[in-house]
């Protein structure tokens, strides 16, 4: 299984580091590790999450966590679009 993260789910993840520096909060880039590692876990799980609000996609709480990570699966490609936190104002497309 290869997981890709797209630039702007790549961007959701700086700005989670950021934002935990801001505040500040215990180790951002290990935070963001666990993230990522549950996100990679994603692949291990038959049918996660719900249907996406965008076409074609799946999203799926991170357990724990109040982040919600956007994907799409695609034979052996798990694809991230989108890592958010589950109160942001959620993005029109």
């Amino acid at each position: 299984m290869v997981v890709r993260y797209t630039d702007e789910a790549k961007i959701d993840l700086a700005q989670i580091i950021r934002f935990r520096i801001e505040q500040p909060l215990p180790d951002p880039v290990g935070f963001v590790r666990s993230l990522r590692q549950k996100i990679t876990h994603l692949y291990a799980i038959d049918h996660p999450g719900r249907k996406g609000r965008v076409s074609g996609t799946t999203e799926w709480v991170l357990t724990g966590l109040p982040y919600i990570a956007v994907f799409r699966r695609d034979g052996d490609e798990l694809k991230i679009f989108r890592v958010l936190h589950g109160a942001r104002r959620w993005p029109t497309k």
